[in-house]
């Protein structure tokens, strides 16, 4: 091993203009977010009706998505007769977090901006149940075409809600968390929330939120299935006329609004029975059963072996005090 000899350090004089530009650096870069230098590039796919912005790492998902969207176009202009003639923006954000920042919802999987013809998609959400890929595309659609042709003040929330649903086939923009319950103990309990109540907007508690959603489904799947799809495309062909709500549903279905949510509301008590309950129940209520009759069972022997050990103690002490 060389030993080599030290050098003497040599003395350096303190600038003050350099350390004030060393402060002055850190301040700045305190000024940006931890995770901004690691943010992912976002990338572009345009055509003349879609443009599609996502992090450059999943560009399989986005090219995806722009060779189904000319079809699921054509399926929503089919189904409402109406024609998109506005280029759509959709952006998926891949980082969860970011995207529950936007929303301030665990809930929430897909949401539309319609003055900007913009849908935003969860990729997590995608990920992890990518057969709603499509059915999500095809609600937030419907969502802007709606918003294009009728004016907000004449778009009650829960026809703009209920209509997409039942264009993309009962998909919603929240999770499924057994909303089926939800409404038919409400619809059984009397609880279901006045339709008044979310024309301009769904509560903001989870049960609530998820309710509003049930009830906007229920009540367009309801005129679809005793008036006819068509009447459904009478009704906002009625509000993109100029016409308020009370006046469209009026001369679309020929009764007043508070008639057809009455109408609407014993068709959930009479399909949604405490016995259809039961029946949808069925194996909670035999597990249930035989619960309790195996509880009773173990009651009943032991209340046996207690009788039989006095009528034993009875048979000892008669013995003893034979003669």
């Amino acid at each position: 091993m060389r030993f080599q000899s030290i050098k003497p350090v040599a003395h350096t004089t303190f600038n003050p203009l350099k350390m004030m530009l060393f402060i002055l650096f850190l301040a700045l870069f305190s000024l940006f977010p931890a995770n901004s230098f690691s943010r992912a590039v976002f990338k572009e796919y345009k055509s003349p009706s879609v443009i599609i912005r996502y992090d450059g790492r999943i560009e399989g998902l986005a090219l995806e998505i722009a060779n189904k969207y000319p079809e699921i176009r054509n399926e929503v202009e089919n189904k409402t007769g109406w024609k998109i003639d506005f280029i759509v923006a959709i952006e998926i954000i891949s980082k969860g977090d970011e995207f529950r920042r936007l929303t301030k919802s665990d809930l929430v999987t897909a949401f539309a901006v319609p003055h900007k013809n913009l849908m935003v998609l969860d990729y997590a959400s995608i990920e992890k149940a990518p057969y709603n890929l499509e059915p999500t595309i095809r609600h937030e659609l419907y969502h802007l075409l709606l918003h294009n042709n009728i004016s907000d003040e004449r778009l009650p929330k829960w026809l703009d809600e209920g209509v997409s649903q039942w264009g993309s086939g009962g998909i919603a923009d929240i999770i499924n968390t057994g909303a089926k319950d939800i409404l038919r103990k409400a619809a059984l309990s009397g609880n279901l929330i006045p339709l008044r109540e979310i024309e301009r907007k769904f509560p903001a508690d989870d049960k609530g939120m998820i309710l509003a959603y049930e009830q906007s489904k229920s009540i367009v799947e309801f005129i679809a299935s005793e008036y006819g799809d068509d009447r459904v495309i009478s009704l906002i062909n009625g509000l993109k006329d100029g016409m308020g709500i009370d006046d469209a549903v009026q001369q679309t279905l020929l009764l007043p609004l508070n008639v057809l949510e009455d109408e609407w509301k014993k068709s959930l008590k009479k399909s949604y029975s405490w016995v259809s309950y039961i029946a949808d129940h069925i194996y909670w209520v035999l597990f249930l059963g035989a619960a309790l009759a195996t509880i009773i069972g173990y009651i009943r022997f032991r209340i046996r072996m207690k009788n039989y050990k006095d009528e034993d103690e009875d048979d000892e002490e008669h013995f003893h005090d034979s003669p």
